[in-house]
């Protein structure tokens, strides 16, 4: 969705073609505000504390050094009112000087009454106007410190004639970039904020005006090819907590809504040279996240949307929580309800749970875990057949349960436990998923080698504070059988390895790669569960890797991955050679082979007879 409909933009380039910043001024109005935007929880919307600390009393004068330039435009229609928008912009922007200032006007389309006058430092534009909340979203970017970002999003209210804050500024947030949904209702933004100085993935329903984190943002666009060769360009400006990272755009190919409400996010081996060759895609239905979440934003005692005739009771205040706490509780509203009975915790007795007070504090011992209870709890309504508490534990290594009692359930169902991996929290049971015997590289990074990984401190904080010379990443290969031929006990081998992007110049058509770190043993009776096993305590250069865009019959080779494995996995003895799968088993493995080289030529003296009867070129 475009925040400027056409004629408006026809009338700002006429306006600013002649100025020698016209690219500055079209970018910063017409291609960068289209997307960052955020969140917030207001019951009651305030007036806004961030309108007054920019309004042309609460700072100091608009202060240019050198000429400036106005233009006029309608920048927003709402139901019963129109915005107008007038802008004086400096020519030249410069460091620590407002970019300009902006004089927003409130009009009634029955008699052009002038229902809100204000004027504000800095640019201000109207980004969308929702017409359930009958409430325009205004944004402003400017600069802190040497770069630019979206600082500044308040709402107008039509009806009222009032501005009120989102939680956007009452985070604190500073957004490097983002999108506004076709329909503008749903605002992707990636922002650290007061609270989380780490960037995020973000999104914010303004029918609500509440957010939920996403996790991890795609890596920005690579820089310009004249800016790649100098590191101290890199370090100041590519990175999104870099310090002189500005708002910037993400190319549609890395974040877009395929559908009005449906988020695309492409991830990769990015780094500042280029775009990874191999994507992962992940999508998010915004509606039904926000059903899931029932609205809830971060840190905010807000309860669930509940169906006709039903009620929540809250018991407890989640604001004066431990932080890690209050997030487990926020996390638990984002499970489908479909899938909370895989993380149901089976005890090994009958009658496992065993309470008890000990100075005030309530615990419960199942197994081997000593759980205490999390001072919040909420119960849902209103048939005593239906009434249900759900209550929250964790143990002194904390590590997250949670506790389902009454319902129509006869006794306690407990379900973990979870552990925060990073910014999000994760299922740490150990247990192995299986399909058709072949255990997913998802569950393998969860449950067995972030941990390893992370002990490893294979990227260790550079002490300029700017990007390293080298960034790892583990990468896990195919499964390799310990025997061959296949046996009916098969017993699969995971090699777990590193590659690194180089930060320093010198290389931009590969990755370094290194010998295999650990490895995975996954038993494909399932007797047992999958054994970690570290072969070094460091990580060993072994080469350069080249990379290269593949042809769409390459990708589609690679796509046989999951069900080559599978097929692979359940063999007992050698394959018929005229059997299909025999054939794209040899093509994905010989694939991957020739485009990973330099770790499958250490990996082929453990697996000789395998690959002899592979028969790789």
């Amino acid at each position: 969705m475009a925040l400027f409909p056409p004629k408006k933009r026809d009338a700002y380039e006429d306006a600013v073609r002649s100025s020698t910043l016209y690219r500055f001024v079209f970018c910063l109005f017409f291609g960068s505000l289209l997307t960052c935007l955020t969140t917030t929880f207001a019951a009651q919307w305030p007036e806004s504390k961030i309108v007054r600390n920019y309004s042309s009393g609460a700072q100091p004068p608009f202060n240019v050094s050198d000429e400036t330039r106005q233009y006029n435009s309608r920048c927003g229609k709402g139901i019963t009112t129109y915005l107008e928008c007038s802008w004086e912009l400096a020519k030249i922007p410069r460091h620590d000087v407002e970019l300009g200032k902006t004089e927003l006007v409130l009009r009634s389309v029955h008699d052009d009454k002038i229902l809100l006058r204000e004027k504000f430092n800095e640019v201000w534009d109207c980004l969308t106007f929702n017409p359930r909340t009958r409430k325009y979203l205004l944004g402003s970017k400017n600069e802190h410190g040497v770069k630019v970002s979206l600082r500044g999003l308040v709402y107008l209210d039509e009806q009222k004639a009032i501005f009120q804050d989102t939680i956007f500024g009452k985070q604190g947030f500073e957004a490097s970039s983002g999108k506004l949904s076709p329909d503008g209702r749903y605002l992707v933004f990636v922002a650290s904020s007061s609270e989380e100085p780490a960037h995020g993935l973000y999104v914010m329903d303004s029918d609500t005006d509440t957010f939920q984190f996403l996790g991890t943002p795609p890596a920005p666009p690579p820089l310009e090819l004249e800016n790649q060769a100098d590191r101290e360009t890199v370090s100041r400006s590519w990175a999104w907590e870099s310090s002189e990272r500005s708002y910037t755009d993400l190319e549609p190919s890395i974040l877009k809504f395929s559908e009005p409400h449906v988020l695309q996010v492409s991830f990769g081996k990015d780094s500042f040279r280029q775009r990874g060759k191999n994507r992962t895609i992940k999508v998010w239905n915004l509606d039904k996240l926000y059903q899931q979440s029932q609205g809830g934003a971060m840190g905010q005692n807000q309860p669930p949307t509940l169906p006709p005739g039903h009620d929540i009771k809250i018991s407890g205040n989640k604001s004066a929580l431990e932080k890690q706490d209050a997030r487990f509780i926020d996390f638990i509203d984002s499970i489908k309800p479909e899938d909370i009975d895989s993380f149901l915790f089976k005890p090994s007795k009958s009658s496992a749970y065993h309470y008890e007070t000990a100075q005030g504090r309530i615990k419960v011992r199942v197994d081997d875990y000593i759980l205490e209870k999390i001072a919040y709890e909420m119960t849902q309504g209103p048939f005593a057949t239906e009434k249900a508490t759900t209550t929250f534990w964790k143990t002194k290594d904390n590590l997250y349960f949670f506790m389902f009692i009454g319902g129509l359930a006869v006794t306690e169902r407990l379900f973990g436990p979870f552990q925060l991996k990073g910014e999000q929290f994760v299922f740490a049971a150990k247990t192995q998923e299986k399909k058709s015997g072949r255990m997913k590289s998802d569950s393998l990074k969860r449950i067995l080698l972030d941990a390893e990984w992370d002990k490893l401190n294979p990227n260790p904080i550079s002490p300029s504070g700017g990007p390293p010379r080298r960034w790892w990443t583990y990468e896990i290969s195919p499964p390799f059988p310990l025997v061959w031929p296949p046996a009916p006990d098969l017993t699969l081998y995971y090699y777990v390895y590193a590659d690194g992007h180089d930060f320093s110049g010198g290389l931009s058509d590969g990755v370094y790669i290194t010998a295999p770190w650990a490895r995975v043993e996954v038993d494909l009776k399932g007797s047992a569960d999958p054994k970690f096993k570290l072969l070094s305590t460091k990580i060993r250069e072994i080469g350069i890797q080249g990379v290269r865009p593949l042809s769409k019959e390459e990708v589609a080779v690679y796509e046989l991955g999951e069900t080559v494995e599978a097929y692979l996995g359940n063999l007992t003895c050698l394959p018929e050679e005229r059997d299909r799968a025999v054939s794209d088993l040899r093509k994905y493995y010989c694939a991957w082979c020739g485009d990973s080289g330099g770790i499958a030529k250490e990996i082929r003296p453990l697996h000789k007879s395998f690959f002899k009867w592979l028969g790789c070129e």
